[in-house]
């Protein structure tokens, strides 16, 4: 039977993209025992050095048992420390271990091959598409 669409919606298109690349991100990961996700909290920890747990779950917008789970796994794996913030012993405080900073250069290599092999596919600078996405992104209405 033949496709009543001329063409596929910008959304189909854009989910099929994005699972292509989410699976090339997962079979580089797995040689290194991390989840997209988990991945994404490391590089999140290391550019802020410190964060709570919710500024993580917002960060990479997961739930907050999904978060927990990430965060038992990568404690467990020694790549986190989780700390009670002495001015609220409510929040937690998640740095990176000096194993989990001993990541950070494989997870950005990781980033920067897959990124580039899919700027390419665009005709253009990974550098180029990534700031393109960094404005649409940034007028997404995030809740």
């Amino acid at each position: 039977m033949k496709n009543k669409l001329e063409k596929p919606s910008i959304g189909y298109l854009i989910t099929k993209v994005g699972r292509y690349i989410s699976r090339d991100y997962n079979l580089h990961l797995e040689k290194i025992d991390l989840t997209p996700l988990q991945a994404g909290i490391l590089v999140n920890l290391y550019l802020h050095e410190e964060m709570a747990q919710a500024e993580l779950m917002n960060a990479i917008i997961v739930d907050k048992a999904t978060i927990n789970a990430m965060l038992k796994s990568l404690r467990l794996s020694g790549f986190i420390e989780m700390v009670k913030n002495p001015n609220d012993l409510r929040v937690w405080q998640i740095t990176l271990t000096s194993k989990g900073k001993k990541l950070i250069p494989t997870i950005m290599k990781i980033d920067e091959d897959v990124s580039s092999k899919y700027a390419k596919l665009f005709g253009r600078s990974a550098n180029t598409v990534q700031n393109e996405f960094v404005k649409v992104y940034s007028e997404l209405p995030l809740a």
